[in-house]
């Protein structure tokens, strides 16, 4: 999955540092990271070969929506 976001990371002409992190909740964990690095945006990836690998994905990805991690100016 990394080599894949590093394409496109390629193709777009953005760098890309890959930054893996273990926690129990991926969604606020991930928001966390995007608050401490410099990050403009947030690009999440998931295989579906299982079912509960589908439904983690979308428990970070509606985490993510309903809380970004933005900074008020």
């Amino acid at each position: 999955m990394l080599a894949t976001a590093a394409r496109v990371a390629d193709a777009f002409k953005v760098r890309f540092t890959p930054h893996v992190v273990t926690a129990r909740q991926a969604g606020r964990a991930i928001g966390e990271e995007a608050l401490d690095r410099p990050s403009e945006v947030i690009t999440l990836g998931a295989q579906r070969t299982r079912r509960t690998a589908h439904l983690s994905f979308a428990r970070t990805t509606r985490f993510l929506l309903d809380h970004p991690p933005l900074r008020a100016p």
